[in-house]
């Protein structure tokens, strides 16, 4: 996108801070007349306004702009249009978020048929493993902290039954 004689780049890199903003504003908008919040929201509104500030300092950290050249053939300046406007799904497919996106979705999928603990046992493993993560002793042992941390924090302090 072009202001005057600059240019802003990276600004795809917006679409999840704008969608964690929305998510964001409906999730209070839902629970700001809950009775009683001193108990009940205790922790959700400093959590809520860290959110906020560290989705607005990410956002001004991925807006970078750049200032164009004033004399540029129209060469350059085609070029310069197709390379913005290039789309490759086969860039798309390729990227580690996507791959996190399916595993995960998976995951989620899964977790009413093997249960959370189970789940999270085979995808912890999975997504280090497709991030590029090739340490295995982080492979093998965060899997099962977090299972014991889950089984600890769910089934036994708080008293949640975990699916």
């Amino acid at each position: 996108m072009k202001l005057g004689s600059y240019r802003i780049i990276k600004l795809h890199r917006l679409i999840f801070p704008i969608g964690l903003l929305i998510f964001m504003f409906a999730y209070y908008w839902q629970i700001k007349d809950i009775p009683n919040p001193a108990e009940n929201l205790a922790m959700v509104y400093p959590v809520l306004g860290l959110l906020l500030v560290l989705t607005v300092i990410n956002s001004i950290r991925e807006i970078q702009i750049e200032k164009i050249a004033d004399v540029t053939s129209v060469q350059d300046q085609e070029k310069e249009k197709e390379k913005d406007n290039k789309f490759s799904f086969k860039k798309i497919i390729q990227s580690k978020i996507f791959v996190l996106v399916v595993i995960t979705s998976i995951f989620l999928i899964l977790i009413p048929f093997f249960g959370l603990v189970v789940m999270t046992a085979f995808y912890l493993p999975v997504v280090l493993w497709g991030l590029g993560n090739r340490n295995w002793l982080l492979i093998i042992f965060l899997p099962i902290g977090a299972v014991i941390l889950i089984k600890l924090l769910f089934g036994y302090w708080m008293n949640i039954p975990i699916p």
